[in-house]
């Protein structure tokens, strides 16, 4: 009984960083089997998808989701995250052929309005970025992995996503 009570304490204790700026493995486990979701740091703040699609077609994952709206003075901040990878099994992969991309949304409300301002982000190829498929379950069809990856934008500031952590169940 003691060791049981242990166990789940240390447990708990190692994953209790998951919403306070730091993001471990631990944390997938936390999500749960019927849920995709996609967590990192995101610059200097916890970042957790609250919209996320994932699809397994022919040889390719794709990864889509939006974050948590903020705010930037009296409009309203959305941004959307895409991550399409050509899959095999588990392993780290190749990102120079993959399509990745991230986008910012800032407007009035959380419509996509004629005065929003879009912002396009491409993956940084000289910066090191990384994906890597830790587990995959064939017969349930989930998938979970870790990425780190950095972004630029045409006079905007870099964004990097670091300790990234992806549970997907896959859609066909």
């Amino acid at each position: 009984m003691k060791k049981s009570i242990y166990l789940i304490t240390t447990i708990a204790l190692l994953c209790s960083a998951c919403g306070h700026g730091y993001i471990r493995p631990c944390c997938v486990a936390n999500v749960g089997a019927r849920t995709t979701q996609l967590l990192a740091q995101r610059d200097s703040s916890a970042y957790m998808t609250r919209h996320i699609t994932a699809v397994l077609k022919n040889d390719s994952i794709t990864l889509s989701g939006s974050g948590q709206p903020g705010s930037v003075g009296n409009n309203v901040l959305l941004d959307s995250i895409y991550i399409r990878f050509k899959f095999t099994d588990t392993g780290t992969y190749d990102l120079s052929n993959a399509k990745i991309a991230y986008a910012t949304i800032l407007g009035p409300d959380a419509n996509i309005e004629p005065n929003s301002v879009i912002t396009w982000y491409k993956l940084d190829n000289s910066a090191t970025n990384t994906l890597k498929v830790a587990q995959y379950d064939k017969g349930n069809n989930w998938v979970v992995g870790y990425f780190n990856l950095h972004f630029l934008a045409n006079g905007q500031p870099d964004v990097s996503f670091s300790n990234g952590v992806f549970y997907a169940s896959l859609k066909k």
